[in-house]
């Protein structure tokens, strides 16, 4: 089942998959239970697999719990689906900022992957890498390691999910790096793909990461027209990306000098991002913007101000939020 909805993820089919993994949560704790004493390798290929599922809502924590505990067991096989569930454990402590742990899982998803002499399993590792160099402020680093691995998941046919993150990361570190043309090349590839398929996590990635770049280009529009977009897309499937989608939307709020709107935006997606144990902003080059949208709400409103209306933000119901995100004040 869990094999299937991976192979399945990049389709209009998503959504459906989503609920049938959270309807059998407890059985497949139960089996991840069982593979943890009996069966290591059934238990990293499933835990491998449920890298978008965990990854979509929000799971950091318990994939990470779950994914620890098989590639930590004293057993198991040098595979493929090693590699993968390396690479998933790197990502999600990146997400919870937790970069030594990702360095570590990455390191040995490069040395599982030489060993293995796999294609797959060597582009897994170079794109866990890359992901590190992107988090660490290395835009020419994750260039050149997000290329090869997109090539590599390209050539060997690897599970779509990894193709379209490929475009969408590969598309950051451009933008990181001064290249607005390739950025948005890559967007839009991740965004045609994900759209002809009816997919909908990916493709509000996609508009997200485009929308930064619009923004930073000076497009305050677009870039608040692609933010709702990919809200009205995303918000009832994944939390983390929700809280990113508020964060973007008060940073275009303050730019237009609208505050009190951007400061409820902002306590939203704080709340929402670190009941997920990870910030709105996500990448650590963009917390500068957070801290310029925050700085600049504070000293148009006063502190006591900022910080009441920041609360009520925070306060504010999932739905409501969105609501109001999507509702011109």
């Amino acid at each position: 089942m869990v094999l299937d909805a991976e192979s399945h993820w990049i389709s209009a089919r998503q959504l459906e998959f989503v609920d049938q993994l959270e309807r059998e949560l407890p059985n497949i704790r139960g089996a991840l239970e069982y593979c943890v004493a009996h069966d290591v390798d059934n238990g990293i290929r499933i835990a491998a697999a449920l890298f978008p599922f965990w990854n979509l809502r929000g799971m950091f924590s318990e994939g990470r719990r779950w994914l620890d505990r098989l590639l930590d067991a004293e057993d198991g096989d040098l595979t493929a689906d090693r590699v993968k569930a390396l690479f998933s454990a790197s990502l999600f402590a990146q997400i919870q900022r937790d970069l030594e742990t990702g360095f570590i899982r990455a390191a040995q998803a490069r040395e599982a992957a030489d060993t293995l002499d796999d294609p797959r399993a060597r582009a897994l590792a170079t794109h866990a890498a890359g992901l590190l160099a992107l988090a660490g402020g290395d835009p020419d680093g994750a260039c050149t390691a997000l290329t090869r691995s997109l090539e590599g998941f390209t050539t060997t046919a690897s599970e779509p999910v990894f193709v379209v993150d490929a475009y969408v990361v590969l598309g950051l570190a451009s933008d990181l790096a001064g290249d607005f043309d390739r950025a948005i090349q890559c967007f839009e590839q991740a965004l045609m793909t994900t759209e002809s398929a009816g997919e909908k996590a990916y493709q509000g990635f996609a508009r997200w990461s485009l929308s930064i770049t619009m923004w930073r280009l000076g497009d305050r529009h677009r870039a608040t027209t692609l933010l709702q977009q990919g809200l009205r897309t995303s918000h009832r499937i994944d939390p983390l990306g929700t809280a990113m989608f508020l964060e973007a939307l008060g940073w275009t709020e303050v730019q237009g000098g609208r505050y009190r709107r951007a400061a409820v935006l902002l306590g939203a997606a704080t709340e929402i991002a670190e009941s997920k144990g990870a910030v709105a902003f996500l990448y650590p080059h963009l917390a500068t913007y957070h801290k310029q949208a925050y700085e600049g709400c504070r000293i148009a409103l006063g502190d006591i101000i900022f910080e009441e209306i920041f609360q009520s933000g925070r306060r504010m119901e999932y739905e409501r939020a969105v609501d109001y995100a999507l509702t011109e004040g």
